[in-house]
C-alpha cells in the first residue's frame, strides 16, 4: 500500500502524517510509527537491495518529516501514457503516432484490483478520462472516406468503457 500511495503521489512531498492516516487509518499515532518505518525500510530494500542506507535511496527520498517518491529515476508506463498524449507535434501522422503508442500503454483502469482504496480514486479518474479522450481523438482522425471502418471501431471502444456518452452516439 505504501508503494501505491508513492507512485500515486509521485514526484510530491508527502507529509509523514499524511502518510500514516493513509496507511493506518483510525489507530493511534503512537502504535503505528514504528509500522511506518518498517514498511517504509522493507520498501526501500526490495526497490534497491543493494541499499546501504534508506537516507541514499533513488527513489525514496527524506527531507525532514516529508517523503518523495522519484518516479523519474525509473520508468513509470503511466508516466510515460501522460508524456505521449500531451506531446506536442507538427503533424497529424507524428499525433496518431503516439496516441497509438500511449493506447497500447493502458492496460486498463489505474490498480484496478484495489476498486476500494480512495486515495487511487483521482489519478485513475483523471487517466481514464484521458484515455477515453485519447479514443475519440482517434475515432476522429480515423473518420475519413478511407478508414470508417476503423473510426467507428475506436467509438465503439470507448462505448464499451463508457456507454453513458451521449456525445459519442451522436459521432
Amino acid at each position: 500500500k505504501l508503494l501505491q500511495i508513492l507512485i500515486t503521489y509521485r514526484n510530491q512531498n508527502l507529509n509523514k502524517d499524511f502518510l500514516l492516516e493513509l496507511l493506518f487509518p483510525d489507530q493511534p499515532l503512537e502504535s503505528i510509527n514504528s509500522h511506518f518505518y518498517v514498511a517504509l525500510s522493507t520498501l526501500r530494500k526490495a526497490l534497491e537491495p543493494n541499499l546501504k542506507s534508506g537516507r541514499k535511496s533513488t527513489y525514496i527520498t527524506q527531507s525532514k518529516n516529508h517523503y518523495l517518491f522519484n518516479s523519474k529515476a525509473l520508468y513509470l508506463d503511466a508516466d510515460e501514457f501522460i508524456r505521449l498524449i500531451n506531446k506536442k507535434t507538427d503533424s497529424l501522422a507524428s499525433r496518431t503516432k503516439n496516441l497509438l503508442k500511449a493506447e497500447s500503454l493502458y492496460k486498463g483502469d489505474y490498480f484496478e484490483e484495489y476498486p476500494y482504496e480512495e486515495f487511487l480514486e483521482a489519478e485513475r479518474s483523471k487517466l481514464r478520462a484521458d484515455y477515453l479522450d485519447l479514443l475519440k481523438q482517434l475515432a476522429h482522425i480515423y473518420w475519413n472516406p478511407n478508414n470508417y471502418q476503423l473510426g467507428i471501431e475506436y467509438f465503439e471502444k470507448l462505448l464499451d468503457i463508457d456507454p453513458y456518452q451521449d456525445v459519442v452516439y451522436l459521432d
